[in-house]
């Protein structure tokens, strides 16, 4: 019966997409476990000012791999496709111009390494691990694209979880072993190295059979250049988008305020990986249904996607404090001050939910300029609220700076999808009126004081009352439906 069952399961179309989706979504719940059980880890290890260093360091990674590859590697999968592709030579071509450019501009800024630390106020000592494991990213991308296009969907979510599992273990070791000398964040930075050393190996073996050594072709570099360069502003505008204020916190405020605002933001972010999963899952029905042209499909598919990123972002910002506070539960240093800005940025994650369905139709079209100049907009909104208000009122301002900026994207795609590009139009005032309730139950949250009171019973009675009443409004038709469908 479980063959047959599987047989007809393979007939249908979405089964390969379901599979790999599955995998892929199985390998981020594991990594988000490991990041809600990493946070009592750190936080008992590291004072406020320690888990700021070492959170602006993660942060900075991901510019570092951008600006030293000039993006070329992600110009992998998109050649993978074309035809007659060399992708042997190509590839080759990426990782050895990759290999120069990072050469050339890491060794240029570690010679400057003092003054570009004291810009981004970090120690000194930081630089150049900053580079080293900036480079194993750009690795790592080249790893990735490859395999995807192949649907290696099973090495990768392995890979995934062995190295962040390998960093969190060793990050263990090594602020275990300098947690007496002051610089505990030094010793989850090592210990982070050292497994990225090793998984940088693992990348190369993985992707040395696609690989021509020290090979070099003019075509393939012109190709990923062109290809690369343009993406450095949307590369750069998403990465200030989302770290631009824990920069600047760190900057003017201090490693404290930075780590207090990154502990908050962390468990807010929870909600980008349901975001995520719910519109990975739901590409390809809408690939399907714009290439058949079945508009009135979209706006149903888009309205639940909807719903469920509102209950789950609901539930998060219901009893984000009392989960937060078990994990602190260990923690000697005081991390739940910074709570009470939770639900704002989850707010701000649920604008950033809507511009997603707006802008599945600029990549449908392949106009991704829209994207960069959304995406740009939105970053430079960010980057002046944020100088203006972050002074004045304290990294508190930066949760509600992002939430301005997510309004911004949406608002920008909404225009551009309705009035420029002239989309299929979505349900935008049913997602809207969906708001309201959301915005009822945060005011509620924050008059009844539940941002200050965690794991009591009374109150987490009365916001799980709150849940489910929401639940049923925004569900309660389909509810209704299959109940009469089940009688």
């Amino acid at each position: 019966m479980l063959a047959q069952l599987l047989e007809r399961l393979r007939s249908f179309s979405f089964f390969d997409v379901f599979k790999h989706s599955s995998i892929y979504f199985l390998g981020t719940l594991l990594t988000q476990g490991l990041g809600i059980v990493s946070l009592p880890v750190f936080t008992y290890f590291m004072d406020e000012a320690e888990y700021g260093v070492a959170s602006i360091f993660i942060s900075y990674l991901s510019v570092v791999s951008v600006i030293l590859s000039f993006n070329l590697h992600l110009a992998i999968s998109r050649y993978f496709h074309e035809e007659g592709a060399d992708v042997k030579g190509f590839v080759s071509t990426v990782l050895t111009a990759t290999a120069l450019v990072n050469l050339a501009l890491g060794g240029l800024a570690y010679y400057f390494r003092v003054s570009i630390a004291e810009f981004i106020n970090l120690p000194v000592e930081t630089i150049a691990y900053l580079l080293l494991m900036g480079y194993v990213g750009v690795l790592y991308y080249i790893f990735f694209q490859l395999k995807r296009e192949q649907q290696k969907s099973v090495e990768i979510s392995i890979v995934n979880v062995a190295w962040q599992y390998s960093k969190f273990a060793l990050a263990c070791v090594g602020m275990y072993l300098l947690h007496e000398t002051g610089r505990v964040y030094m010793g989850k930075i090592i210990g982070e190295m050292l497994a990225a050393g090793f998984f940088a190996l693992i990348f190369i073996w993985r992707i040395w059979p696609f690989i021509q050594p020290f090979h070099l072709e003019r075509k393939h570099f012109q190709y990923a250049l062109t290809y690369g360069l343009p993406l450095i502003p949307y590369s750069i505008g998403g990465f200030l988008l989302n770290s631009f204020d824990q920069w600047l916190i760190n900057s003017q405020l201090g490693h404290a305020e930075a780590g207090l605002y990154s502990f908050a933001y962390k468990i807010g972010m929870l909600l980008l990986g349901l975001i995520t999963a719910l519109q990975n899952a739901a590409n390809p029905a809408y690939h399907k249904i714009m290439n058949e042209q079945k508009y009135e499909q979209l706006g149903p598919q888009v309205y639940s996607i909807h719903k469920l990123s509102l209950l789950g972002g609901v539930f998060l910002l219901l009893f984000a404090v009392d989960l937060a506070s078990l994990l602190l539960s260990f923690s000697k240093n005081n991390f739940q001050q910074s709570l009470y800005i939770v639900p704002i940025i989850i707010l701000g994650y649920i604008f950033y939910s809507m511009s997603l369905l707006y802008n599945r139709y600029i990549q449908y079209q392949k106009v991704n300029i829209y994207l960069t100049v959304i995406l740009l907009a939105s970053a430079l909104g960010n980057l002046l609220l944020n100088f203006y208000f972050i002074p004045l009122y304290g990294y508190q301002a930066a949760a509600y700076t992002t939430l301005v900026s997510y309004m911004i994207m949406f608002l920008l795609s909404w225009l551009v999808c309705d009035y420029w590009l002239k989309a299929p139009r979505l349900p935008l005032g049913k997602m809207l009126l969906s708001l309201l309730p959301v915005l009822g139950i945060t005011l509620l949250y924050y008059g009844l004081g539940w941002d200050q009171k965690a794991l009591e019973l009374g109150n987490m009675a009365l916001k799980l009352l709150c849940f489910a009443l929401f639940a049923v409004l925004i569900f309660g038709q389909s509810i209704q439906r299959m109940l009469q469908k089940g009688s």
